[in-house]
């Protein structure tokens, strides 16, 4: 058996790692922990600011107060703003305490004296939150009740914001302490460091120099014996020299045959020369082509390259800008197939079709037609390329784009066809100007530079009942003008420092070298001493080198047009007063119905804790919640009734009314059995029997029995979630809704009871909250998976601030998007 010897340096490497190991431990170590620390700081640093800021927004919750206490009207906005601020206060103050994801308080872990603090702090917040409810929920204006919130946010203002400076201070002594910690660990772990490189120069690398030097003498003597082994060698090298003149003889004889093997190979060579001439004729082929791509790239026409058939194998850039298509695009295809519309003629077809059948250059125009469909004019020179067999292998098609030279070719034509035409056209211009003149509609007066009328056409005879040889040479204003409304422009120019020399001038006076027209409206005075309303436009006539001439004045009567916006203005006036009735019965809508939904009396009574996220998407809402006790059981509703706005409202009245006609009345307490008789009562109030129709509701029921501990619970195509054992249930309704002449998949209401011991959270609601758009991509809903998962992270909350974080994620989630439907999440918790 073969034995193992132990190789020297073996020992002496795992002392080196090692202790090379330990000092990069100690290094790591050291870095972690003074970036745990850094991190733990800069989290601290967030809390203080945050604290701070807290101070200032009980500030301006005192205010705004003040702000609504003082001011007698047009309070909205205010209480608006301080709607706002007291939210994103009541955020604060429960984030620096449990912590708050969204202001970046993802752990908070306050020490027993901060908690204290909070512990005094908190009475102070109870009494400002109480009161800023109080003046936001407040729908009408009482300065008693205002004055005495107000008086009472002022009297816990001050010992919120010393007991909020004891915070500040607290969390900042905190924080110093952790960095006078951090300085005593960084310095111990730089002493060890050194304490350790001691010890390792004195037990390790002192002996790890010793090692070393043994084994150097341990070297030479080895390489003395490695001399003598050489020696041996070279007497066996001598051996094997013998050996080799045997294998020459053995050489020259395989020699001989592979003579033989030669003269077989160059029958093959001649046979490989003939495909090695074929195959330096197609690399020197695809060289020239590599090369004249190379070329054709750079140029900016249009460059083509075609196998036989005439499909596409190559293009460069400039035919991918003249045509908008890239290789991508038309490779494999016919070019013509692309670029050609329906507009090419059959000669210019035939004449592409005979020169390639003679396999000779030639060039064709015609209109193609760019990747977006616009025209354009090419001039396209094809040109075959031959094999070594002279048949054609190939086609290069060079285009150019001659859009602007056809263009240019047509304004041409264009141009000297209208010399023509004008030609033509003058001659009959003045007696067409003559009849245009006369014919007109319009009121139309030609004068001087000085308002002296020189024409007078028909219509303006027939509308001011003068003939024109009693105008003709006389001036405008004098004659048709009202004498007050041009002592009016006469005033308006003396005002501006306009100077005129004649009443015309005023009108002219208008006109300047950017703006050659003036229209107004004013009143025309005819012969008999009548005035109606025209719209005046007044143009002036330039000579050849730009100076007025004359005018033309362009009068139409808008008698019909004062009557029509006369008209208009008091149907808007109607409009506007028929807009303010609706406006206010849907506000007094509005206000009935939020009469008829539970007061928060009556769930602070039944509930330990409790969340109510109502936001309607009209002034009055289709969705409503619906509680009361009865004997010793708690009945809670959530309803979703067909549509929204003042129809969705008034079936909520419908469902209001026939629960308390169920339930309080009948007596009814079992779920199952409420939503069977409401769909009844729903389906006769409606007379949908007779009538048919699809309007109904959607729900969750609860009955809860605190005494026995069970809750009972029944849905019509509502879920329930509910949150047990810190474990989610999602229990579903039935796919049948209350009302409605509608197939439903189930025919009954199934009645679900569920048992607990501890604390559980029951939450309900309509679809208007998964059912909303929104996201990055802004037509994607939020989902029921995304809202359950809300919901069951932030369970452990209070209930409270599980609405703050419905509610952030909700507006989040919408941005700018419109609410498409209403709103209502109801949580509530049931103690043990």
């Amino acid at each position: 058996m073969r034995s193992r010897t132990k190789h020297p340096t073996n020992g002496l490497r795992k002392i080196y790692v090692l202790a090379l190991s330990i000092i990069a431990i100690i290094i790591i170590f050291s870095q972690l922990l003074i970036h745990h620390s850094i991190l733990k700081l800069s989290s601290d640093a967030g809390i203080i600011n945050i604290a701070g800021r807290q101070r200032m927004l009980s500030q301006k919750i005192a205010k705004l107060a003040l702000i609504i206490d003082y001011a007698e009207f047009n309070i909205t906005d205010s209480k608006k703003e301080l709607k706002e601020v007291f939210e994103l206060w009541e955020k604060v103050h429960f984030g620096l305490q449990y912590g708050d994801s969204c202001l970046h308080l993802k752990s908070i872990e306050n020490t027993a004296s901060i908690q204290n603090l909070f512990s005094k702090l908190n009475p102070h917040f109870k009494e400002i939150q109480k009161s800023v409810n109080i003046l936001v929920d407040t729908h009408t204006y009482d300065s008693t009740t205002v004055a005495k919130s107000v008086h009472t946010i002022l009297a816990n203002e001050k010992d919120f914001l010393s007991i909020m400076d004891q915070i500040v201070n607290e969390y900042e002594f905190e924080s110093n302490n952790k960095i006078r910690q951090l300085e005593k660990i960084e310095f111990s772990l730089l002493l060890v460091a050194l304490l350790i490189l001691a010890i390792e120069g004195l037990f390790i690398f002192r002996p790890v120099i010793n090692a070393l030097d043994r084994n150097y003498l341990k070297l030479k003597d080895r390489n003395r014996l490695l001399k003598i082994q050489q020696n041996e060698l070279q007497k066996q090298k001598s051996q094997l020299k013998d050996s080799n003149e045997e294998l020459e003889n053995i050489k020259e004889e395989l020699m001989n045959q592979a003579e033989e093997m030669k003269i077989m190979n160059e029958s093959l060579s001649d046979k490989n020369t003939d495909l090695e001439i074929s195959y330096n004729l197609l690399v020197r082929q695809k060289k020239e082509l590599k090369l004249l791509s190379q070329v054709a790239e750079e140029v900016s026409n249009g460059v083509i390259i075609t196998d036989k058939d005439g499909k596409a194998e190559w293009v460069n850039k400039g035919f991918s800008q003249i045509s908008g298509y890239t290789l991508k695009d038309i490779i494999g295809k016919k070019p013509e197939e692309l670029l050609q519309g329906d507009e090419i003629n059959l000669e210019t077809k035939n004449h592409i079709c005979k020169f390639l059948k003679q396999k000779i250059p030639f060039f064709v125009e015609f209109q193609c037609y760019h990747r977006l469909g616009l025209p354009y004019w090419s001039c396209i020179q094809i040109t075959p390329i031959f094999d070594e067999k002279g048949e054609v292998d190939k086609y290069i098609y060079v285009q150019q784009d001659i859009t602007e030279h056809k263009n240019v070719e047509e304004r041409t034509r264009k141009h000297n066809q209208e010399l023509l035409n004008f030609q033509e056209e003058l001659s009959e211009a003045y007696a067409f100007q003559s009849a245009l003149f006369n014919s007109a509609a319009a009121i139309i007066i030609a004068t001087d530079t000085n308002g002296i009328i020189t024409s007078f056409n028909k219509t303006a005879e027939k509308f001011l009942g003068y003939n024109a040889e009693e105008v003709i040479n006389k001036q405008t204003p004098a004659l048709f003008f009202d004498s007050v409304e041009m002592a009016n422009l006469k005033v308006e120019a003396l005002n501006k420092s306009v100077e005129v020399e004649n009443e015309f001038g005023l009108f002219t006076a208008q006109l300047t070298s950017g703006n050659n027209t003036f229209i107004t409206d004013i009143n025309f005075v005819r012969k008999n001493g009548n005035s109606f309303p025209v719209s005046l436009s007044i143009a002036s006539i330039k000579n050849e080198v730009g100076e007025a001439s004359g005018y033309i004045v362009i009068a139409e009567d808008i008698s019909d047009r004062r009557a029509a916006e006369k008209q208009l203005k008091q149907s808007f006036e109607t409009i506007q007063t028929k807009n303010k009735h609706i406006t206010d019965s849907i506000n007094y809508a509005q206000r009935i119905q939020n009469s008829i939904l539970p007061k928060q009396d009556l769930l602070q009574d039944i509930f330990s804790e409790y969340f109510v996220f109502f936001r309607p998407k009209d002034v009055v809402s289709g969705d409503f919640y619906w509680a009361t006790t009865r004997n010793d059981k708690i009945i809670l509703a959530a309803v979703d009734c067909t549509g929204h706005g003042v129809p969705g409202a008034f079936m909520s009245l419908i469902g209001n009314t026939l629960l308390n006609k169920i339930i309080n009345g009948y007596g009814i307490t079992e779920p199952d059995e409420i939503l069977e008789l409401l769909h009844s009562e729903v389906v006769n109030t409606l007379h949908q029997n007779q009538n048919g129709g699809r309007d109904g509701m959607d729900m969750s029921l609860c009955t809860i029995t605190p005494s026995k501990k069970t809750i009972a619970f029944a849905g019509a195509r509502n879920p329930l979630y509910l949150i047990k054992d810190n474990e989610m249930m999602v229990i579903k309704g039935n796919r049948k809704g209350v009302g409605g002449q509608v197939k439903s998949l189930d025919n009954s209401f199934d009645k679900h009871v569920i048992t607990y011991e501890n604390e559980v959270s029951l939450y309900l609601f309509s679809d208007g909250y998964q059912d909303q758009f929104g996201g990055e991509e802004q037509k994607v809903k939020l989902g029921q998976k995304r809202m359950r998962s809300l919901i069951e992270e932030n369970a452990h909350r209070p209930m409270q601030e599980q609405l703050y974080v419905l509610k952030d994620a909700f507006i989040e989630w919408k941005q700018s998007e419109k609410q498409i439907d209403d709103v209502l999440v109801l949580g509530a918790k049931i103690a043990s």
